[in-house]
């Protein structure tokens, strides 16, 4: 399994919020994937793990909004290749009504001993209709929630059964003292920056190599849960 990470170029076009920017630019890589009907058809049908995840906009603003016609990076990644060759070759000139691509390139991660791993959007784990997982959950629930998530992306994408008798981490920081909203098909979700520390076991060393590729929690196509990490 490989990371390949796409370094995006993006011109704002309108004013976006930053609750909003996460749907923004998954609105902008649907779009693309709505140009081959190959591509539409995964688009539509998979409804549970999509294998790619995006960070937002940045540099940002001090006052939380991305200004019409400033430049902007963003990031892409997926565990699939040819997802990311596709992306590479359609997302240049792809443009919705906030955000235009103006240059895409690719490179992979390595695959290096993870010491951290560090959420730079917010992690979602969705409850409903209780909501936010504070008001309704104990914390070992809520890693759980984690754990399994990533447990059944790996299930997934690579078709093998795992024993999952292992620890993910060592630790588990959540950095934000109150909950940070994002914006989801006009609805606020709740979400939490986390960090990491490794454990340093085979399996969970691979689980995080592939979040940093898929995301960790739920939404990771409209920018939650998007990872970087430190390395040994």
């Amino acid at each position: 399994m490989l990371v390949y990470e796409l370094p995006l170029t993006i011109f704002c076009k309108k004013d976006i919020p930053y609750i909003e920017a996460g749907e923004a630019a998954g609105q902008l890589f649907n779009k693309a994937l709505c140009l081959d009907e190959r591509f539409l058809a995964y688009h539509e049908e998979v409804k549970d793990y999509k294998f790619y995840g995006h960070d937002l906009p940045y540099p940002g603003e001090a006052d939380g909004v991305y200004r019409a016609g400033r430049m902007c990076a963003l990031r892409l990644r997926t565990v699939k290749e040819e997802l990311a060759d596709y992306f590479l070759n359609h997302l240049r000139g792809i443009e919705t009504d906030t955000l235009r691509c103006i240059r895409a390139d690719i490179r992979i991660l390595p695959k290096r001993i993870i010491e951290k791993a560090y959420s730079l959007t917010p992690v979602v784990v969705k409850n409903y209709p209780q909501g936010y997982w504070k008001s309704c959950m104990p914390v070992s629930e809520f890693e759980g929630r984690l754990f399994g998530n990533l447990v059944k992306k790996y299930k997934h994408l690579t078709e093998k059964e795992i024993d999952e008798n292992f620890d993910l981490y060592e630790q588990i920081r959540i950095k934000n003292t109150k909950p940070i909203r994002v914006s989801y098909k006009g609805i606020g979700l709740l979400g939490d920056k986390l960090e990491l520390v490794a454990a340093k076991n085979e399996m969970a060393q691979e689980l995080l190599y592939m979040a940093l590729g898929t995301g960790m929690g739920e939404n990771n196509t409209c920018g939650c849960g998007f990872l970087n990490c430190r390395w040994l």
